[in-house]
């Protein structure tokens, strides 16, 4: 129970700081800008509430930062890309609202961004391609709106994209295919539209993809007998046109297939 005290402030050779599940309202200090050590910062699930103050972006040596679960409001300040040594950082299950800012983009050892279940609006900033080490990126349940940044193509760590229940249009880069190590693609419920490329349809990592209730066109992939880990293709409520690929039949590890909704002809 109670409030962060500003006081805090003081404690300048302060490197860790972890709250969770305390009962804890009220807001982040700004005075906890002179924290200057501040490494590890975790105080989720509780109920604080206010904006994230700029102030923190002075935090030049944090790892992780941690609030999911709070009554957090307002953007991700411009500040915050200057965490240089951030790898995790985590603001999901909030209030948070705004545009994402491009500056974040100079959090060059990012792995994992998680900000989905707020109301963040505006574009994926293209900058984020910077994040070259990022391997999750949770920008699901917001109302994020134009296309998927072709830039992305050149995070080649990223192994999670979900970006689901979002405005998203236009189609899914072709420029995707070279995310290597990409298994988990999530983009269904948006507005997407054009086909699903030859090039990512070639990523031999690819465990689960779901672009259901989209609006995409065109034939289907031909996944087949190199796919040695797609699990789940869920490919339900486009207009996806032509017949199921014959190669589907060699994929070795395949385990459920929807495509309800389609548009499809032939015979099984």
């Amino acid at each position: 129970m109670g409030t962060l005290p500003a006081s805090f402030g003081d404690i300048t050779t302060l490197e860790t700081l972890y709250l969770e599940n305390c009962g804890l309202s009220g807001t982040i200090p700004d005075s906890w800008g002179n924290l200057v050590n501040m490494n590890y910062f975790g105080a989720t699930v509780n109920s604080l509430s206010g904006t994230l103050p700029s102030s923190i972006g002075s935090w030049t040596m944090l790892n992780e930062f941690m609030v999911t679960g709070n009554r957090f409001e307002g953007g991700i300040p411009a500040s915050f890309g200057q965490w240089v040594s951030v790898r995790n950082l985590l603001v999901e299950n909030n209030r948070m609202n705004g545009t994402l800012p491009a500056e974040l983009s100079g959090c060059i050892n990012m792995r994992q961004l998680s900000i989905e279940n707020n109301d963040f609006s505006g574009t994926l900033p293209s900058e984020w391609s910077s994040w070259t080490q990022a391997n999750r990126l949770n920008i699901y349940g917001n109302d994020l709106e134009g296309t998927l940044p072709p830039s992305y193509g050149s995070m080649t760590n990223l192994k999670y994209f979900e970006g689901q229940d979002n405005y998203f249009h236009g189609d899914i880069p072709g420029s995707w295919g070279g995310m290597s190590k990409l298994d988990h693609l999530q983009v269904q419920n948006n507005r997407l539209n054009g086909t699903i490329s030859p090039q990512l349809a070639t990523n031999r990592k690819l465990y689960r993809l779901n672009v259901e209730n989209n609006q995409l066109t065109g034939e289907l992939p031909p996944f087949n007998n190199l796919h040695t880990v797609l699990y789940f293709l869920h490919l339900s409520r486009n207009k996806f046109s032509g017949s199921i690929p014959d190669s589907w039949a060699t994929a070795p590890l395949l385990r459920r297939i929807e495509l309800s909704n389609n548009q499809l002809t032939g015979t099984f």
